[in-house]
């Protein structure tokens, strides 16, 4: 394609690769020493490509990257807030991590419950008869009771969390 019988413009239109790669190839070249400029090097540039007509491929990536470049701002600034809010709010995660731990706390203790009813008939009168009978230890009556949870039995087979 390059043979100095075709202007620069012209070979951009031949080449698959889009005019901005073509540029930058040719000016390594000229800094390298490996090309020259032929003819009139005035920077006249009679046949060059007219700015509506650039490459296609050229374009598209610049649009691409220009997309690329808004979603990772918006990611930045949609962190950025969240985690002003979280320190403006008095820190909820911390309010949402006690609810999250009361809740596994909570079925913790109800799946020792109903293990408690199969083995035995009945539940227990009070969660403290697990801790006795070594299916709970001391620590987790006490989350249960930090977790302000009150065990209440209804009845035979059947009992409450509040």
């Amino acid at each position: 394609s390059v043979d100095g019988h075709r202007s620069l413009a012209q070979v951009g239109r031949l080449v698959p690769f889009g005019s901005f790669r073509l540029y930058e190839c040719v000016v390594n070249l000229w800094k390298a020493g490996c090309i020259a400029p032929v003819g009139d090097a005035s920077g006249q540039r009679g046949d060059a490509l007219p700015m509506t007509q650039q490459s296609e491929r050229d374009q598209k990536t610049a649009l691409l990257i220009g997309v690329a470049a808004l979603c990772l701002l918006a990611a930045v600034l949609f962190r950025l807030a969240g985690e002003w809010k979280i320190r403006q709010g008095g820190a909820p995660a911390a309010g949402i991590e006690a609810r999250v731990r009361a809740d596994l706390v909570a079925r913790n203790a109800q799946t020792l419950l109903l293990e408690e009813a199969s083995a035995r008939g009945a539940f227990p009168d009070r969660i403290d008869e697990l801790v006795r009978r070594g299916m709970l230890t001391v620590s987790e009556a006490s989350e249960i009771s930090s977790a302000r949870l009150r065990y209440e039995k209804r009845g035979r087979a059947d009992f409450e969390f509040r």
